[in-house]
């Protein structure tokens, strides 16, 4: 009986794995006299959402979640459009900074854990801007 490679004494030790980035989205939309605020209409993103689009909790920044601010977005992260599906489409000018005419925004927030390699076409952080 051939025993799983774990279970074998002659198995060379793995190393763990490395540690891979998560990210979660976090949408707003502006309401008139109140500003940024969660969304709520019928059809919208949830206000945290994982890399998959599934709801996700909200994110707290003491416990190594991190802004990701790039060239595309504002110093706070923000990306800035008229609707939430156009966030990933380019715009003359970048979605860095808001227009009169924006209502949504949504900003990619990171975390390194200790969870594996990455799913395929995931490794991380890198190759993605919305």
């Amino acid at each position: 009986m051939e025993y799983p490679r774990l279970m074998r004494t002659d198995a060379a030790p793995q190393e763990p794995p490395a540690p891979r980035a998560f990210r979660v989205n976090e949408h707003e939309r502006y309401y008139p006299v109140v500003g940024w605020r969660r969304p709520v209409g019928p059809g919208e993103p949830h206000a945290f959402e994982d890399e998959t689009g599934r709801e996700a909790a909200a994110v707290d920044p003491s416990t190594g979640w991190r802004v990701d601010v790039t060239d595309e977005t504002d110093g706070a992260g923000w990306r800035y459009g008229t609707s939430f599906a156009r966030l990933g489409e380019s715009r003359r000018g970048g979605r860095a900074a808001k227009r009169s005419t924006d209502r949504c925004r949504r900003r990619a927030w990171a975390h390194a854990a200790d969870a594996g390699p990455a799913p395929p076409g995931r490794a991380g952080l890198e190759g993605t801007s919305d």
